[in-house]
């Protein structure tokens, strides 16, 4: 989400549907491991570049699961059709 662009709390808030303290809890974490800055002149959240890193990481590792779940589902499949009788 902040990949896109920077925002605000209420604009996180919004977004992600979330308790207000959990949200400020996870961006004190986040905060913690340098992954984002909170820009006090503009009053937005900002990836930083080890948290963007750190999400294209992420959304890499989740494509190769993805792909390998649906691999594996569709062999699955494949393999239920067959054992079907006619």
């Amino acid at each position: 989400m902040l990949q896109e662009k920077s925002l605000s709390f209420s604009e996180l808030l919004r977004a992600l549907k979330v308790n207000p303290k959990v949200l400020n809890d996870s961006l004190n974490t986040l905060s913690s491991y340098e992954l984002i800055v909170k820009s006090y002149q503009h009053n937005v959240y900002v990836l930083t570049p080890l948290g963007r890193l750190a999400a294209e990481e992420g959304l890499l590792e989740m494509r190769t699961f993805t792909d390998q779940f649906l691999e594996i589902l569709q062999k699955r499949e494949d393999l239920w059709v067959r054992r079907q009788p006619r």
